[in-house]
């Protein structure tokens, strides 16, 4: 961009406001447009509130890690009968959520009505940064559409952390602008809060290193050593105090699996140099290809069996690059949201490409819709400028007021989308009703010292009150049976699940199962999925074989008959 360009568009040489003060209601009242987000946003939430219990384990799993630190147990998994400590998920959302189990004690209604709170708070503090970067139609809108958004708003009444990790990000860039703007007492203090947010964002979840990393080069690329310095210096400094203190701020799981080749099959060794390339690219198929389209619009969602690959790449590309374009244009102006979101996406282009899922664009979906908008206005003004007519005053601000029409569009579209899969995301899968049908029957059929070996032990604790253990769906049969005897199983469910193509039961436990069935006694059968069963470990015939997983080998490699 050209200082010419920079004038025209009405932009300094650093990051400044794009819009005049007093030229807009929306900037006049401010304070009345950020209640009237906030409140809008708590509407919408509690429109889309759903009060069962989600089929994600991860819910589950940060519920029970609250309870075990309101029990003065640090981050252990007290449903399990070892009741070890966990190392896999950070330690700031379960802490958020432990003061709530103290002050209602098993409320999972509670818990859910917090990220609801945390979901309105997000989105004024989201209208702020983007007045920052757009003028105040433009802002507005794509603060309608990210509040909206069918991806982001389910996590709005979900026990998972990505609201609350979009709220401390956000906070985070907003302090560390406006930091820019004061005296010089002022920036300190407001770059060692930034620096404190990115601490807090990184202990709710490990990306959250995206954002000192952003900050970093940020100041870099301006030449502001110092405050670089401060920023980087606060950051580890804090992390490394917590490590001392044991508070074990990313846990080994991100870093140990990131490296494996195979998370599901470790044995194949650790990640290469030379096997990078090929994981950024499926990871890159995976996110833009699939992913990336739905995350932003519902538009794809309407006829997905109508649209063959050809069609919807021919709507994901352009996509792809009116955002690159949009980044590009942000990127000029040196500010920190698109460093952020670029090292947030090369965060997650290293990881495995079987936890590629679509949940992890969720804190990221507000700055896409902005990219792609700003992306969107830069096309349409260059596209006027080759046309040799006068740009019109309407399109000389960084992002074009008339596409604030466009975004509220697309946003009534999504509401109207999402209010005729109501009725479906109100009731689960007949898979997961029927797990939860075996549950309540073991809760009231089991004796209170049982351990149930399960797919999804963390709902199962939460609905029973036993202790569970998980069973490796993909292992090997002697390790299912190894587990019974390490933790004195006394029950196994045995069900469905779906690998997002076929339906099928985990095979490492039917094969146990298989070849040892006079092991297992059925008891119950759910009446939802009569392919759902609870069996009875029969410790009898566990204590005469001496070595029961070497007893006998797997009738065949299929699934076997309900036993």
């Amino acid at each position: 961009m050209t200082a010419s360009d920079r004038r025209e568009l009405g932009l300094g040489d650093d990051v400044v406001s794009p819009h005049p003060a007093g030229k807009s209601w929306l900037v006049t009242q401010q304070p009345v447009v950020l209640a009237a987000i906030m409140g809008l946003s708590l509407l919408v939430a509690m429109w889309d509130f759903n009060p069962v219990m989600e089929q994600c384990d991860d819910c589950a799993e940060y519920i029970i890690l609250a309870r075990s630190i309101a029990q003065g147990r640090w981050m252990q998994l007290i449903n399990q009968p070892d009741s070890r400590r966990s190392d896999r998920l950070p330690f700031g959302f379960p802490l958020l959520l432990a003061g709530i189990e103290r002050l209602a004690p098993g409320n999972m209604l509670a818990m859910k009505a917090l990220n609801v709170a945390l979901y309105a708070l997000a989105m004024p503090v989201l209208y702020l940064l983007l007045m920052r970067h757009l003028p105040p139609p433009s802002a507005l809108a794509v603060t309608l559409l990210a509040l909206l958004n069918s991806l982001l708003l389910p996590f709005s009444h979900q026990v998972m952390s990505e609201v609350l990790y979009l709220l401390i990000s956000l906070l985070t860039m907003l302090c560390l602008e406006w930091a820019e703007e004061q005296s010089e007492a002022r920036r300190r203090r407001g770059i060692a809060g930034g620096a404190i947010l990115a601490v807090a964002a990184t202990t709710i979840r490990s990306i959250g290193v995206a954002l000192f990393g952003g900050a970093v080069l940020w100041y870099l690329a301006r030449k502001r050593y110092r405050p670089a310095l401060l920023v980087a210096g606060l950051y580890l400094g804090v992390l490394l105090a917590l490590h001392l203190l044991g508070a074990g701020v990313f846990g080994s799981f991100y870093v140990e699996e990131t490296t494996k080749l195979s998370p599901v099959a470790p044995e194949f060794g650790s990640l290469k140099w030379t096997d990078l390339p090929s994981r950024v690219l499926a990871n890159l198929k995976v996110y833009g290809l699939s992913h990336l389209s739905p995350a932003l619009f519902p538009i794809p969602r309407v006829v997905p069996a109508a649209f063959p690959k050809v069609a919807v790449m021919l709507v994901t590309i352009p996509l792809i690059l009116l955002i690159l374009i949009g980044w590009g244009q942000e990127a000029a102006k040196r500010g920190l949201p698109p460093l952020y979101v670029i090292g947030y996406l090369g965060i997650l282009a290293v990881r495995p490409p079987l936890f590629a899922y679509e949940r992890y664009f969720a804190p990221i979906v507000p700055f896409l819709l902005w990219f792609l908008f700003t992306g969107m206005g830069e096309v349409a003004r260059r596209m006027w400028r080759l046309s040799g007519r006068r740009l019109p005053r309407t399109m000389a601000g960084a992002a074009d007021p008339w596409l604030a029409g466009t975004a509220c569009f697309l946003a009534l579209l999504a509401l109207g989308r999402d209010y005729e899969l109501k009725a479906v995301h109100r009731h689960h899968h007949h898979y997961w009703t029927s797990y939860l049908e075996a549950g309540e029957w073991l809760r009231e059929h089991s004796p209170s010292d049982s351990v149930i070996l399960a797919r999804k032990p963390y709902s199962l604790h939460l609905l029973t009150n036993r202790k569970t253990v998980r069973v490796d769906i993909f292992g090997a049969p002697e390790q299912v049976i190894d587990l019974i005897e390490k933790y004195h199983v006394t029950f196994v469910i045995l069900d469905h699940f779906s690998t997002g193509r076929t339906v099928q039961r985990p095979p490492a436990l039917v094969k146990a199962i298989d070849s040892h069935q006079e092991m297992f006694e059925p008891l119950y059968t759910s009446p939802t999925s009569p392919t759902t069963i609870v069996l009875r470990v029969r410790r009898e015939a566990l204590a005469g074989e001496g070595s029961p997983s070497l007893r006998g080998s797997p009738k065949s490699s299929g699934q076997a008959d309900t036993p």
